[in-house]
């Protein structure tokens, strides 16, 4: 990525809301290896379970989620981001990562999309603070194993709702449908939800994210208490 130190490319694009039109922004971003590291990973040093607690007030008051979006690279996480907020633009592979603001039945989401090439995978971790969930993609036809990415999150995010989308249903709908029951009787319990969607037709894409955005306020709202 060398030359793409400094880039920070803005792109503001037209989303639908099920309502009313509503303004999506999106920013792009290049990771380079100092930034990944202060960045994102430092926490105060004053007071920081007071800090903390008042941004989850303040969270909450504003109906403020955020959500990490990741899987391995090609797994399809940029087209089913596009088809869920109904953003009319073309899907190419994140080298980086890229914010996306936009609300989403009543609740105020920010989606942060990291890269999946292995290169990144590492500095995914750096981009979990004041996160509210997680939605892990992974290709239903991808032989590559996902479990270890997987599992890193899970023990990392522990107590964090994950939403993994299975997704390219549409290449093979009965054979799709078989694997999605298989990761779901190996690995979900009451975080973890696992989806079969068509992220190219828009299929199935609700139901995950109404689950984990439920999910996410009911946490935030015990974590105030």
């Amino acid at each position: 990525m060398h030359g793409c130190r400094k880039r920070n490319i803005v792109i503001n694009v037209r989303c639908i809301n099920i309502r009313k039109f509503k303004q999506c922004t999106v920013k792009k971003h290049f990771i380079n290896k100092s930034f990944a590291q202060s960045s994102f990973s430092g926490t105060t040093n004053s007071s920081p379970m007071s800090f903390n607690h008042l941004v989850k007030q303040i969270k909450k008051k504003n109906n403020d989620l955020k959500f990490i979006v990741v899987g391995l690279d090609n797994s399809g996480k940029t087209t089913i981001i596009n088809s869920l907020l109904r953003i009319s633009a073309t899907s190419s592979p994140t080298f980086g990562y890229t914010i996306y603001r936009n609300v989403y039945k009543g609740a105020n989401l920010t989606l942060l999309d990291i890269g999946g090439q292995e290169a990144l995978r590492k500095y995914w971790s750096n981009f979990y603070e004041d996160t509210d969930g997680v939605i892990f993609v992974f290709d239903l036809f991808d032989a590559r194993d996902f479990a270890g990415e997987f599992n890193k999150i899970r023990e990392t995010l522990a107590g964090y709702p994950v939403l993994m989308y299975g997704n390219k249903m549409d290449i093979d709908w009965e054979r799709g449908r078989k694997i999605v029951g298989r990761v779901g009787r190996e690995v979900c319990d009451g975080e973890v939800k696992c989806c079969g969607v068509s992220g190219k037709m828009g299929v199935g894409l609700e139901e995950g994210m109404d689950w984990l955005v439920s999910v996410a306020k009911l946490n935030l709202a015990k974590e105030i208490l």
